[in-house]
């Protein structure tokens, strides 16, 4: 039971840092669209499903001795605690979405008072 659990923690941890990267990116800029939220959780999601492959499929018979097991062990994710993938997450993913303007920058941003 505790090797399910600590695999749902895994788990969460590739799409996590996304989403609060996207949440940051809405409370504390000006800036982020839909377009750019699209394109970055994905992006990254996968980038980090790509990095830290061993943390999902090390266990596997087909992922040891492969090329991708080789890249990971190469871009150093065998050294980096897996929870650390959380915050790489909210980094890159806000970093991505900041770039792209808003699209209708004239719309306020605080609902009108009554």
């Amino acid at each position: 039971v505790e090797g399910v659990l600590w695999l749902g923690f895994k788990l969460v941890a590739f799409t996590y840092g996304g989403l609060l990267g996207i949440f940051l990116v809405g409370l504390l800029t000006e800036r982020g669209s839909c377009r750019g939220n699209l394109i970055a959780l994905p992006t990254i999601t996968l980038a980090l499903v790509f990095w830290r492959g061993g943390d999902l499929f090390g266990g596997a018979a087909w992922f040891k001795g492969s090329v991708w097991e080789a890249a990971t062990r190469a871009l150093f994710a065998d050294r980096i605690d897996w929870q650390l993938t959380i915050v790489f997450g909210v980094v890159l993913t806000f970093a991505i979405a900041v770039l792209f303007p808003r699209k209708n920058p004239e719309l306020p941003t605080d609902p009108p008072k009554a």
